[in-house]
């Protein structure tokens, strides 16, 4: 039975992905400048150069649905008791374009994944550049993570949604 605590319980996990997106891209950018400062070897550099423009798509991209989540539970859960309708109209659309977005992330990062390891096959072979290795090495890791993340946001998000389903399944809008 869908209630009022699971939708709580959505925004509030939503609301932790999105800042361990945040403090994960903090931290990353942190560790590249770290890198930086302290070594000298180009294989370093392109790790820190791969991890810092990562923790810049990160940041941004988690910022704004961070910001929104608290609002978003408040105004589900009032809708739960006193406007369902509106659950079913609003909120599945927009749970909807949530799931896309989070499979269309999900599915690029996995692709850089594969693009990362060709490249970095590549540039063993074929270039023998260290800053290149390093900047694919980088790339691999943040991807791995984001996906990850990606994909257990989208569970939850299919749970949630399965969830409105059946509780608005006989409300006609």
């Amino acid at each position: 039975m869908f209630t009022k605590t699971d939708i709580d319980n959505y925004f509030i996990s939503m609301q932790h992905s999105y800042l361990f997106l945040m403090i994960f891209g903090i931290t990353c950018y942190v560790f590249a400048v770290v890198l930086f400062a302290l070594f000298k070897k180009d294989f370093i550099k392109g790790i820190g150069i791969a991890v810092v423009s990562a923790t810049v798509i990160l940041f941004s991209s988690a910022y704004i649905p961070y910001k929104k989540t608290d609002r978003l539970r408040v105004l589900n859960v009032y809708n739960y008791d006193m406007h369902p309708e509106r659950l079913k109209g609003r909120e599945l659309n927009r749970v909807t374009t949530i799931q896309k977005n989070l499979q269309i992330g999900l599915y690029v990062s996995l692709f850089l994944v594969i693009a990362s390891v060709g490249l970095y096959i590549y540039a063993t072979n074929k270039l023998n550049n260290a800053i290149l290795r390093g900047m694919t090495v980088g790339l691999m890791f943040m991807s791995i993570i984001v996906a990850i993340t990606f994909y257990t946001m989208q569970l939850k998000t299919l749970r949630y949604k399965e969830g409105i389903k059946e509780f608005t399944k006989v409300i006609f809008v």
